[in-house]
């Protein structure tokens, strides 16, 4: 028997409602593979490299020097080098860089670095200012740092003595302070980066963190 025109239509109807609601329930399924075309997340090592390759970059780099003679502030070699690579992460190099969420100059300090007291309005403004020169960049970067450092101190049982441990200990603080506050941080920087590796081994977000303090500190995604 032939179908009417009527019945044609609504067979049509019916047809493309179960088509949608079929890739709606596969959607839906556990376990199912990523749209076509969607990146996959990059792999812990692939995660290092691209930490490594932004935390070197030559901008970033030429401020290790900046850093070193920085007047009645001196510091090591090694830091000043790993402050450098803690810009490239941050700001790249730019002194000046400003981000949506108004974090700004070479480390990105948001706000909240003026009400929290780690930098004063007037500094605050400065790391966007256009007369500020290298100098004071550098000045204001390692206040902020060295204010970081000290709120992170509070919750590492044997604060280090090696400035490059600090720094790692504040780079984390500068990430989320939660890291470091529920930790129990014992102070050997090294050896809390190898702990939290394990600890945190199925947390990609952790792990990226982790990652990001261990190149500023050391060099090296995985110390």
């Amino acid at each position: 028997m032939a179908l009417s025109k009527q019945d044609t239509t609504a067979a049509a109807i019916v047809g493309l409602l179960l088509l949608v609601g079929g890739k709606k329930a596969l959607a839906a399924q556990p376990g199912k593979t990523a749209p076509a075309g969607a990146a996959p997340p990059p792999t812990p090592e692939e995660d290092g490299a691209r930490l490594m390759e932004r935390a070197n970059q030559k901008a970033a780099n030429a401020w290790a020097v900046v850093f070193a003679d920085v007047p009645g502030h001196p510091i090591s070699p090694l830091s000043a080098a790993a402050l450098s690579r803690w810009v490239g992460l941050e700001s790249s190099g730019k002194a000046t860089n400003r981000s949506r969420l108004d974090e700004r100059g070479l480390m990105q300090a948001g706000p909240a670095s003026v009400t929290d007291g780690e930098l004063t309005q007037a500094e605050f403004d400065q790391l966007i200012a256009p007369g500020t020169t290298k100098a004071q960049h550098a000045a204001l970067a390692i206040k902020y740092v060295d204010a970081l450092t000290n709120k992170a101190m509070t919750y590492v049982a044997h604060p280090p003595a090696d400035p490059v441990e600090l720094i790692w200990y504040a780079k984390l603080w500068h990430q989320r302070p939660v890291d470091v506050r529920d930790a129990g941080m014992t102070g050997d920087a090294i050896a809390d980066a190898r702990r939290l590796a394990q600890q945190w081994a199925h947390d990609a977000k952790a792990m990226h963190r982790l990652r990001a303090a261990n190149v500023v500190a050391w060099g090296t995604a995985t110390p």
